[in-house]
């Protein structure tokens, strides 16, 4: 399985500190995959920032989201509904 992780800012240290983390927890054999936007803000800490870092967000996953097929949306919506129950 691939997991693509994203953070929101541009910052390369906090983008580590999460792949890190997602590696610590991530089942064996799953790729993380980290990611950041190529602009906005360093740090998110208003909402100005916060609207450009969704924007800078979308326009850096956007060739991303081939890797999310629809054929993947049943299998994903299935896995949240039983984790919610749970």
């Amino acid at each position: 399985m691939k997991i693509v992780v994203v953070n929101v800012n541009t910052s390369q240290s906090m983008t580590d500190v999460i792949a890190a983390a997602a590696c610590r927890y991530a089942s064996p054999g799953t790729e993380i995959v980290p990611s950041q936007p190529y602009f906005g803000a360093e740090a998110v800490d208003c909402k100005f920032e916060s609207y450009l870092s969704a924007v800078a967000v979308m326009d850096r996953m956007s060739p991303t989201a081939s890797l999310m097929t629809q054929s993947s949306w049943p299998a994903l919506a299935s896995t949240a509904v039983k984790e919610s129950r749970s």
